[in-house]
């Protein structure tokens, strides 16, 4: 059930003794990973409610916790045979290890699933991300431009700005400003 996690919590704070508090702790973090994987559905109100579930696991840090769950990621992500399968997982993983401070690992990962999905926009904008957490910005306008390349219609404007943002923390202010001028004259 996906609030087995909670209630392990619920059963941890209601201990005497720190060796209940820790088994039940671990209890609760045990149900989380299967929970991540078993109803992902649920992702959101897990991390949503991350904090609290982070203090109460005695996990210190959140980019600790990101760094957790995106090994659980992966690892779910390495467990499907059909590709199409995994590609949700691969999506989490990278994202959560750039929330977690290891945005190279990101971009290992990115650079992987972009060679196996050159068309797929999101694989392409989760290295600019990756990319632009270690500053380069050079290469993470290059993964944007991908993505302006292979995004649909519709979702060419956003990419166009998000590329615009990229271009202005690079220092290219007219450059920047000349993209978005384009932007709002296609849409106009």
């Amino acid at each position: 059930h996906p609030d087995r996690p909670f209630v392990w919590l619920t059963l941890a704070e209601g201990q005497e003794t720190d060796f209940g508090k820790r088994y039940f702790r671990q209890q609760a973090w045990d149900e989380l990973e299967k929970a991540l994987v078993n109803h992902p559905e649920k992702e959101l109100v897990y991390l949503g409610t991350k904090p609290n579930l982070a203090e109460n696991l005695n996990i210190k840090s959140a980019k600790k916790m990101y760094r957790e769950i995106a090994k659980i990621a992966e690892k779910k992500a390495k467990s499907f045979s059909e590709p199409y399968q995994s590609k949700p997982y691969w999506m989490r993983a990278i994202s959560w290890n750039i929330r977690g401070g290891r945005p190279e690992r990101a971009v290992l990962l990115a650079q992987k699933m972009v060679k196996e999905y050159p068309n797929e926009s999101t694989f392409y904008e989760l290295l600019g991300w990756a990319y632009s957490e270690e500053k380069d910005w050079k290469m993470a306008i290059e993964a944007q431009k991908k993505v302006v390349e292979v995004a649909g219609d519709a979702a060419k404007p956003r990419a166009q700005l998000d590329l615009a943002e990229l271009i202005a923390q690079n220092g290219d202010l007219p450059g920047a400003t000349q993209m978005v001028e384009g932007v709002i004259a296609d849409l106009s």
